[in-house]
């Protein structure tokens, strides 16, 4: 699919406030995590607990690998702006899919991961 400059500088600067909310939630859910932790010991509770403390820093890595990645793809369609200002608005620059599915991909990942940890709490709160 072709999109101009304008349209995939203004889509990475989306994501980019996306990754920043993923990355504020993860904090908060790190936070209840630690709440449950330190009002309920015991084996079951703890194999629990260690999933998700490993889930959630699979997360955070994901969540900035993908922050790189869109970091690197914006300041490609920003030198891209700097070479041909008077283009910006046309559609001719092919898009890369990649990124994008992987930002799916993480977001259906951290969503699942959100809904499972929710039932977890549910259950020990």
């Amino acid at each position: 699919m072709k999109s101009s400059i304008n349209f995939l500088h203004l889509q990475a600067t989306d994501w980019l406030r996306q990754l920043d909310f993923y990355k504020q939630d993860l904090t908060f859910l790190r936070k209840r995590l630690d709440e449950v932790a330190s009002k309920n010991t015991g084996s079951e509770i703890g194999v629990s607990i260690e999933h998700f403390e490993n889930k959630f820093r699979i997360l955070s890595d994901n969540l900035d690998q993908s922050k790189h990645d869109i970091n690197e793809r914006k300041a490609n369609v920003d030198k891209m702006g700097m070479e041909m200002p008077t283009h910006i608005s046309e559609k001719f620059v092919v898009e890369n899919d990649k990124t994008e599915n992987d930002l799916t991909s993480l977001i259906s990942d951290f969503t699942a991961t959100r809904k499972e940890f929710n039932e977890f709490l549910a259950k020990w709160m």
